[in-house]
């Protein structure tokens, strides 16, 4: 499961375009991760500009 850094994150949701399993949705929070659709692919985590989300 992906951990989000909020610190870091800037609120753009470019991981969320990025995630081919449709496991990210906005919050006001920032990105908030489904358990059941991630495949901790770990595509969210290299197209973040920020560095906020690891796997």
């Amino acid at each position: 499961m992906p951990v989000l850094d909020s610190k870091l994150c800037m609120k753009c949701f470019a991981c969320l375009s990025a995630c081919p399993n449709s496991a990210i949705s906005e919050s006001q929070n920032g990105p908030k991760f489904d358990n059941k659709k991630c495949k901790k692919c770990g595509t969210c985590a290299q197209m973040c500009p920020a560095g906020a989300i690891t796997v």
